[in-house]
């Protein structure tokens, strides 16, 4: 059964070898870069994600399958010309257990954060040649803003 958990510091931690195999796979496939670039570059983002986390900047939900994390989203609120907006930084489903659901579900639980924020706007980046990406995005009502995707809630 799936678990949807908010990921404190301390869980980062404790998921950290998780969270850098599922960023791994996830630039590999989207930027189609070698594995040691993209390990140099994760090292990168998961110490900034980790002072993120640790000073309440970031909100990172996890997918957890039999206590296993299997995907994350990343988020963070961020002024858009004077509208806050909750940014999807990431979000990344392991290769297995893509297909699933799992990024929506992850997506409903970051919509349910946005609303309990009072923010009505989610908006995000997608790799172009995601098209699994992008057709999950446009079904679930999030809209092309200049290249830039975004859903109101």
């Amino acid at each position: 059964m799936m678990e949807i958990k908010t990921l404190q510091h301390d869980d980062f931690f404790e998921n950290i070898t998780a969270l850098k195999d599922l960023l791994i796979s996830s630039y590999e496939t989207n930027f189609n870069i070698s594995r040691e670039l993209c390990s140099v570059t994760v090292d990168s983002k998961i110490q900034e994600l980790g002072q993120y986390v640790k000073l309440e900047k970031a909100t990172l939900f996890g997918a957890f399958n039999e206590g296993v994390m299997v995907g994350f989203v990343w988020c963070y609120v961020h002024d858009y010309f004077g509208e806050n907006r909750l940014h999807v930084n990431q979000i990344v489903i392991g290769k297995k257990y893509r297909g699933q659901g799992i990024a929506k579900e992850l997506l409903n639980h970051t919509e349910k954060y946005a609303t309990e924020l009072n923010i009505k706007t989610i908006d995000l980046f997608v790799t172009e040649g995601n098209i699994t990406a992008v057709k999950m995005y446009e079904d679930l009502g999030y809209v092309t803003e200049r290249r830039y995707l975004k859903k109101s809630i």
